[in-house]
């Protein structure tokens, strides 16, 4: 989801980290911390951070603002763990409730983070954050109309607000409505040039609209600001290789595995495009990969099927082909390779037909939705 453009959004917030509550227990003043600026590193203000809370644990600020952190380097477990306690500290504070939202969002909680951004507002918390983070939300659950009004609201507050146009381009691309999608995104992206969300939109959009040469640009563009975003060199990957550019999209694709191991498609087409030049050994490590994430991603049992039959395994390459056949039907060369398979292995193992899973012929659905043997 949406990344932080800055290094801290939490500038200047340090100041006044603790809580009076806190200086009373430890019956004496609080040192003042160092001026916070782009040159002190987060894992600087993490371990200031971490060491002013192991010796004023009572401060709930301090919590929040390290919360923060957390989830600009993607650890959204101590994020939350964070948000919580600071929460638990002290309830009815609209602003922890928007960090916990933002982090709840980014772990794909979309229903609790938008009970968390509810309740922000329901403690009067009134920032352009909240509105357009409820706006997302909204967006996200097909919910356009509230979406929209609180991206009216946000540029009520700010006109020139990059995240807000990036939402109405959101909405207008669920719509269908390429057109103002676009001029969104481009909007946005001017307004914020380091905005990840929006290269990642142009190019996108742009690639879905055959306009390669401009998906390429802003996919560099935001690899300029993110050069390790595996979505931006996936979607190279895709633009390349309708190029016909298969050595640069081998590349982009590794690329995007280095960031995101387990990056399902990127690993499809690595293992596609090693099968294309009889590596079939090589691609079945990346199938297995995307097998472990997503079992039913879309054509991997074929590939897979195909893999195993190249490497002489015809007896699970036959059962990836009688699942990709079963799933889809349509697939002839699937139900081709079940019985190519099928054949090899009774051929070489004539006692298999005491096998179960060699004794009945492949059915698949035919047009009407009755089963049809097929006798290839």
């Amino acid at each position: 989801m949406i990344r932080s453009v800055l290094v801290f959004v939490f500038l200047g917030l340090l100041g006044g980290m603790m809580a009076c509550s806190s200086e009373e227990q430890a019956g004496g003043r609080i040192p003042p911390l160092p001026n916070m600026n782009e040159g002190f590193s987060t894992p600087k203000a993490l371990d200031l951070l971490t060491r002013v809370i192991h010796q004023y644990p009572d401060a709930p600020d301090n919590y929040q603002k390290r919360a923060e952190i957390y989830l600009q380097r993607s650890e959204l477990d101590a994020a939350l763990e964070d948000i919580n306690r600071a929460i638990e500290l002290k309830r009815n504070t609209g602003r922890y409730y928007v960090t916990k939202a933002k982090i709840l969002r980014q772990r794909r909680q979309i229903d609790e983070a938008l009970y968390a951004a509810q309740r922000a507002e329901i403690l009067n918390e009134r920032t352009p954050e909240l509105f357009v983070l409820l706006a997302d939300l909204y967006q996200q659950k097909y919910q356009l109309g509230k979406a929209r009004q609180y991206l009216a609201r946000t540029l009520q507050i700010n006109p020139y607000h990059g995240e807000a146009y990036f939402y109405r381009g959101m909405i207008a691309a669920k719509l269908g409505d390429t057109t103002s999608a676009l001029v969104l995104f481009l909007r946005s992206r001017t307004l914020m040039p380091g905005f990840l969300d929006a290269y990642q939109q142009l190019s996108r959009i742009y690639y879905q609209k055959k306009e390669y040469p401009k998906a390429l640009i802003f996919a560099q563009e935001g690899l300029h600001f993110y050069p390790n975003d595996a979505d931006l060199h996936y979607r190279r990957g895709l633009t390349f290789l309708q190029t016909s550019q298969v050595d640069s999209s081998y590349t982009e694709f590794m690329k995007a595995i280095k960031t995101e191991p387990n990056n399902p498609g990127a690993n499809l087409y690595v293992a596609s495009l090693l099968f294309n030049v009889e590596k079939a050994a090589a691609a079945l490590k990346h199938l297995q990969v995307v097998e472990k994430v997503n079992p039913n991603y879309p054509g991997l049992n074929f590939l897979m099927a195909q893999c195993l039959e190249l490497v002489g395994n015809d007896d699970k390459a036959m059962d990836y082909y009688l699942a990709e056949a079963q799933q889809n039907p349509g697939n002839r060369k699937a139900v081709g390779g079940y019985w190519r398979t099928r054949r090899k292995q009774l051929s070489n193992y004539p006692e298999l037909r005491q096998d179960e899973r060699y004794r009945p012929a492949l059915t698949v659905p035919d047009r009407t939705g009755t089963a049809a043997a097929d006798s290839i």
